[in-house]
């Protein structure tokens, strides 16, 4: 490590996981504040400056990716580096396009390891608040809920002389999804586990196939954590996907009628 002392907010809904994480930090030479949900983060940045943020992916009350797309729309956070932290192995296997769509510049997978951790300090904490050249924060994962480059690639599939067929693709994806959604919510409504499982994993795999990052992850959430949590965790998980859907449904509607907004390439 370098003399340079850094603030870093930690983001951890387990008690003893954050105990250990500041423990290692601090032995990097750091400063450690520590928050345990979403909500509670989004109103610290707002009361302290920091140089780098760990943020946990899966957490009550407010998850770390609305968190994360919330604290990137804040002034003076929009290149500050954040790292997903997570138990899945998936984020280890992702590109980093992947992270920065979702507004991270990097992740951390549990449990943690002090030679990887010390990497990522190293690497993002030198100069505070800035993002190498190499790898910058995309703005289009900010202000759009479907990756634009998996759109495009999905109207090269139609001729560009009669937009009709991608045309019925988008409103039949509409379709799919509002069915899903009212089936979704009638299932956990009536604690139907099996029902739960299998509709959030239909609503991923469409999430997928839009580029809609931020949908399939609270999507994938909901399939994984289904036989895992009571259903008054479910039913909050069901809030962050209607929020999450209540945005890719304008922009597949802006799709269909480019002049509210969306305008194809």
């Amino acid at each position: 490590m370098t003399n340079k002392i850094t603030n870093i907010l930690s983001v951890e809904d387990h008690p003893v996981n954050s105990v250990i994480f500041s423990e290692l930090l601090e032995g990097m030479n750091c400063y450690v504040d520590t928050e345990s949900n979403g909500v509670a983060a989004v109103e610290r940045i707002k009361q302290t400056r920091y140089d780098l943020i760990f943020m946990d992916i899966q957490m009550p009350v407010m998850d770390g990716l609305e968190a994360t797309r919330i604290i990137r729309q804040s002034p003076g956070y929009e290149t500050t580096p954040i790292i997903a932290v997570s138990a899945s192995s998936f984020i280890a296997h992702s590109d980093q396009s992947s992270y920065t769509e979702l507004g991270f510049n990097d992740w951390l997978l549990k449990p943690y390891n002090a030679d990887r951790l010390n990497r990522i300090i190293k690497r993002w904490a030198l100069q505070p608040n800035t993002v190498p050249e190499s790898t910058p924060v995309q703005p289009k994962a900010i202000i759009r809920a479907l990756d634009p480059d998996t759109i495009a690639s999905l109207r090269k599939l139609y001729p560009t002389d009669n937009p009709a067929g991608f045309n019925q693709l988008v409103s039949a994806t509409i379709d799919t999804f509002d069915r899903l959604f009212e089936e979704l919510h009638t299932a956990i409504s009536g604690q139907d586990r099996p029902a739960i499982a299998r509709l959030s994993h239909g609503m991923k795999s469409i999430s997928a196939n839009l580029g809609a990052s931020r949908l399939l992850a609270a999507s994938g959430y909901l399939e994984t954590r289904t036989n895992l949590e009571e259903f008054s965790e479910l039913h909050q998980m069901m809030k962050r996907m209607t929020i999450e859907y209540s945005q890719v449904r304008q922009e597949l509607n802006q799709l269909l009628n480019p002049a509210d907004g969306l305008s194809g390439p």
